[in-house]
């Protein structure tokens, strides 16, 4: 319970989805606390319906593209106009797309403390990484073999702090599942996925890269689209825009930067 939270089991009326019938009313802060449309209001920094379309339309399209990283070919998925953006506008009614009608289903909530570094030691500040994965749906709702998988850094300036997020999470270990388990759930998640949960980062976000897995989308390997492109444990500038961690080979898998949409300024690297 303290390192995974699974949903496939049994959705979260409240937080997973935007319609399911409660047992009682859904409150403004839970509903769709955990579904893959609110949480790219916290990657934009904006809860503006069409600011957020662009924005996750422009990255979809990007996947389209043919690219060159460090000199490798990377293949673009063609097949994500038909299998996402046609069925997710046609599902908002046209025009531009509603974060409501997303097509991803939450499988899990994934605690990754192992990835921490020694925050206060050797410039590190990270106390890990909090994910959140997701199984994209077909036009019918039924499940396909894609997932998209975002991580979230945990900011940590110091041991205490390290210390604090481990607390967090190895806390909901000794609640039970239910209503109660979620909330304390969520009181964590919202630390890393609400708007201007990294109020220094590009957007105000917390993510790190998004990873998308499968091959549903018409090419194999696995692409990444990192976002704050960090330097590596124990850089001295957190944020730090280095290449090797935003641009590697093709030949090892595919790679892909989503970082473009969420800053506004140069491409990393």
């Amino acid at each position: 319970r303290d390192l995974c939270r699974a949903e496939a089991g049994g959705q979260d009326c409240y937080r997973t989805t935007w319609t399911g019938v409660c047992s009682q009313p859904a409150l403004p802060a839970t509903r769709g606390a955990w579904t893959f449309g609110k949480l790219m209001e916290g990657v934009a920094g904006t809860t503006d319906p069409a600011k957020l379309s662009t924005f996750v339309l422009n990255w979809l399209l990007h996947w389209k593209k043919d690219i060159r990283i460090n000199g490798d070919l990377v293949p673009g998925r063609p097949n994500v106009q038909t299998k996402i953006i046609d069925p997710w506008v046609i599902a908002s009614g046209g025009g531009q797309l509603d974060m409501k009608r997303a097509p991803f289903r939450l499988l899990a909530i994934v605690a990754r403390l192992d990835l921490r570094q020694n925050a206060g030691y050797e410039g590190g500040t990270s106390a890990g990484e909090g994910r959140f994965v997701f199984n994209l749906l077909d036009e019918n709702g039924n499940p396909t073999q894609f997932l998209t998988i975002l991580e979230y850094h945990l900011n940590a300036e110091s041991c205490t702090d390290v210390m604090s997020w481990a607390g967090a999470w190895h806390g909901l270990g000794s609640i039970p599942f239910g209503p109660t388990y979620s909330a304390a759930l969520q009181s964590v998640t919202d630390q890393f996925t609400a708007i201007g949960a990294a109020p220094t980062e590009p957007n105000g976000s917390a993510l790190s890269q998004l990873l998308p897995l499968g091959r549903a989308l018409g090419a194999a390997g696995v692409q990444t689209w990192p976002a704050h492109c960090r330097g590596g444990s124990g850089s001295a500038h957190p944020g730090t825009r280095g290449a090797n961690r935003c641009e590697r080979p093709s030949k090892a898998s595919d790679h892909r930067e989503l970082h473009q949409f969420k800053y506004s300024g140069t491409p990393c690297g």
